[in-house]
């Protein structure tokens, strides 16, 4: 898709919207001011409890799609890294100004439910990336959780540390900042700090007002598109390759650069 994509000069955009949730716009701002300082070490969990407690959305999506609601389905909702794995990681990705990961490990936590799926894919996965600038990146999926779903992302720098909430995902993060003389717990960010008026949604409504809009406007302007093909393939290749370590025992493998 990059080779095709280029020699052709075709627009290709991957429609990450978690890019441009509030949180994550938030904390790159943060991030690009300094006021975290060096970032060493980030976390970005996806948690989904769709094989034992399938959520209403999921349902729908279903018998939207035509698939069976069973928990026995051989094809639904595997939870490869390459997929929810691909949401946390190229966030974090963005959030670090693009920074590619050289390396990664990662375990397979095989079947967490009875189900006739394939067991080598497993229900969950945690990998462990390093990325080509030192930073450590740590990432857990995992489709089988026994508590509610969860995205969590967490950055932990020289001169801060910026947490979203375990607990509610829709509430604000904590953030400690060094530069606040006489800060002695995490603060929590109220959420009208950064700009959500809904607090029950995941964000997707940025996706239908931004990703869009862009990829009509960077055709239109003959540039490339925000998540282009080249940046996608930074993210999809980790992640694929995190995968690959999975199903080979966890083995540390070298990850393609794009």
């Amino acid at each position: 898709i990059v080779e095709l994509s280029e020699r052709k000069r075709l627009n290709v955009a991957m429609g990450n919207e978690v890019r441009f949730w509030p949180r994550i716009t938030m904390v790159k701002r943060l991030v690009e001011e300094g006021q975290l300082g060096r970032i060493y070490y980030a976390e970005g969990d996806y948690l989904n409890p769709v094989v034992s407690r399938r959520l209403p959305e999921m349902r729908w999506l279903q018998r939207f799609a035509g698939i069976p609601a069973a928990r026995g389905c051989k094809g639904s909702w595997q939870p490869h890294m390459n997929s929810p794995g691909l949401h946390a990681l190229d966030t974090i990705r963005w959030i670090l100004g693009g920074e590619r990961m050289a390396d990664v490990r990662c375990h397979n936590f095989g079947p967490l439910a009875k189900s006739e799926r394939d067991p080598k894919k497993g229900d969950g996965m945690a990998a462990l990336f390093t990325g080509e600038f030192g930073t450590v990146v740590k990432i857990h999926v995992n489709y089988n959780p026994i508590r509610a779903h969860l995205n969590y992302h967490a950055f932990y720098g020289t001169k801060g540390t910026f947490e979203s909430d375990r607990v509610d995902e829709f509430a604000g993060p904590y953030l400690f900042l060094d530069s606040l003389e006489h800060q002695s717990h995490m603060m929590k960010v109220p959420l009208q700090m950064y700009g959500v008026e809904n607090p029950a949604s995941h964000g997707h409504e940025f996706m239908d007002e931004i990703l869009p809009n862009d990829f009509i406007f960077s055709v239109l302007e003959k540039r490339p598109p925000l998540v282009n093909a080249r940046e996608a393939a930074r993210s999809c290749a980790a992640t694929i390759t995190a995968q690959e370590s999975a199903w080979a025992g966890a083995k540390i493998m070298k990850i393609p650069q794009f």
